[in-house]
């Protein structure tokens, strides 16, 4: 298995917290036996709700106690995941510990939805004059957190939201940015990054990218070099002056070794032509752009000792698309 890691920040731009998001979580027993033994914990919190805030008129609502709820979903929300950097660095990206981490992020994701969504459904996005600032940022986080079905039903409510000034522009640039990114299409704010097989981290490809610095502007974003200085020391970012995806699809992953994962660098990739296009760096990544005429081609994956991989692109239908072959040792 490997696991596909997304996250954003929203450093300097109010008073929320770093946050981080697993993509693609797989659930599994484990998951389910955490789950169980969270239900206390929801069962509370739903009764919270139930009787303190949910069975009153809307003219009625108790908003201190929503406020108490909902920063307590925020708290829960970065527990996990401010463990994040010092698990990975202690244990490695592909290790037990770290693989553990991310499944108690994604349980508890989905019991703060669980919560979150149950408000949200019946009062809409409250406003941090109705609440608290970190209350109103807990909505965020969870819905940003959540499955791409989840924040595309939250997504108009949240943009409606920034409208009224009940959110903040800022976050709601970041959520577009991830329900693009999970249907496999540019991101417009330059706020989501990837990790490869051996954790190294990459900017996901930016539409019109010599813009981006105009639009983080508009929503209220920090420029991009101080924003990855945030997610890594020594980030080095410039803005091309040209548009590098415009009029192409974009292939990218990782080439990892069969059965451990591990990340293999320096594997040539080959249009079926047998034309050397690219070559996999540390962490096994690759990241190739192709014109759409090639839309029906495959990719052809060669490295001395290894069994050659051939994965056919034909019918993927996304701009960004993202494979990672697994090649055997001969």
């Amino acid at each position: 298995m490997v696991w596909s890691v997304t996250f954003n920040l929203a450093f300097g731009s109010g008073n929320h917290r770093n946050s981080s998001v697993v993509k693609n979580e797989v659930w599994t027993q484990v998951q389910f036996k955490m789950l169980s033994s969270y239900m206390r914990y929801v069962l509370i919190h739903l009764i919270v709700i139930g009787f303190s805030v949910l069975a009153a008129h809307a003219q009625d609502i108790n908003f201190d106690s929503l406020t108490q709820v909902l920063e307590k979903v925020g708290f829960n929300d970065q527990h996990y995941r401010s463990k994040w950097d010092s698990v990975q660095n202690k244990f490695g990206y592909n290790s037990p510990e770290f693989i553990t981490l991310l499944k108690k992020i994604n349980t508890q994701d989905s019991i703060n939805y669980l919560i979150v969504s149950e408000i949200l459904d019946r009062y809409g996005w409250l406003g941090p004059a109705e609440t608290s600032n970190d209350a109103n940022g807990a909505l965020f986080y969870v819905i940003q957190h959540a499955t791409l079905e989840k924040q595309l039903k939250y997504l108009p409510m949240m943009e409606a939201a920034v409208a009224r000034k009940k959110a903040r522009p800022a976050d709601l640039a970041l959520l577009i940015d991830r329900t693009n990114m999970y249907q496999g299409k540019f991101q417009i704010y330059g706020s989501q990054m990837n990790m490869d097989a051996g954790g190294n981290v990459h900017i996901y490809p930016i539409a019109n990218e010599p813009a981006v610095e105009y639009r983080r502007k508009q929503m209220g974003l920090m420029p991009m070099q101080e924003y990855l200085k945030h997610i890594k020391d020594g980030f080095v970012y410039n803005v091309p002056k040209r548009d590098l995806y415009k009029n192409k699809f974009v292939v990218k992953g990782s080439v990892i070794k069969t059965g451990s994962n591990e990340p293999i660098e320096g594997v040539s990739v080959y249009l079926a032509n047998n034309k050397l296009i690219a070559t996999s760096g540390p962490g096994g990544f690759f990241e190739v752009l192709l014109n759409p005429k090639l839309r029906n081609t495959a990719l052809i994956f060669r490295k001395e000792g290894y069994e050659s991989v051939s994965m056919p692109i034909e019918g993927l239908v996304k701009v960004v698309i993202d494979i990672n072959p697994s090649m055997k040792l001969l």
